[in-house]
């Protein structure tokens, strides 16, 4: 955890169009190997017709428990509220913490519109394509509509995008026909709906940063 905690200390916030971080070479070779074969084995028994799914980790190993446990807890939360220099902080419980498999096949088109992320404090995506690409990854903008301004991440294996789930925090995919794995994690504010099942928040409040427009 004290590796990945200096990786996110050292790595430069990007501002344009929103505050993020990437980071190349997250984690260990070992931690990203053994979460590639557990995925895949979790793919080749899930029995999926749709475009896109999140899936909920199953045949957890004490190897993936323990990955996972890096980042589910209170003192990681911390870390990122303090990198991003949050103005609030919300409470951090272990209910609110979101994990799941996400996979997009190579027709996928279901995350291709604006939206944000409301209901959640921080949004991290682990990715372990099959093959890096300069396109393919998260694409973010500040604003709910195509513009210039916006950019698109790298889809490239063992990378992690990091951001705050601040009100301008707009993002989507554009399906270039590539397939997308990864670990999605989120920090879910304690009062949201969307801890109790809710498929949708518009009410509770977004983070902010000291450097919020």
């Amino acid at each position: 955890m004290i590796e990945l905690i200096d990786k996110i200390y050292q790595s430069k916030i990007q501002t344009s169009p929103f505050p993020h971080i990437f980071i190349e070479n997250f984690l260990s070779q070992v931690d990203i190997d053994h979460m590639v074969e557990q995925f895949n084995k979790n793919l080749n028994d899930f029995e999926y017709e749709c475009e896109s799914f999140w899936l909920t980790p199953t045949f957890i190993t004490s190897k993936i428990d323990n990955i996972i446990s890096k980042f589910k807890n209170k003192n990681f939360l911390d870390v990122l509220y303090h990198k991003f220099k949050a103005k609030q902080r919300f409470d951090y419980t272990d209910d609110a913490f979101l994990c799941v498999w996400k996979y997009d096949n190579k027709d996928c088109q279901t995350q291709n519109f604006w939206h944000t992320d409301q209901g959640a404090i921080f949004t991290l995506q682990i990715f372990f394509p099959d093959k890096n690409y300069i396109d393919g990854g998260t694409v973010l903008n500040n604003v709910s509509y195509d513009t210039e301004n916006q950019i698109e991440l790298p889809l490239q294996y063992n990378s992690v995008s990091i951001f705050p789930c601040i009100k301008n925090s707009f993002h989507k995919v554009i399906q270039r026909g590539y397939e997308r794995k990864s670990l999605l994690m989120r920090f879910q504010n304690p009062k949201s709906p969307r801890i109790n099942g809710a498929d949708d928040d518009q009410t509770t409040p977004f983070l902010e940063l000291d450097n919020t427009p």
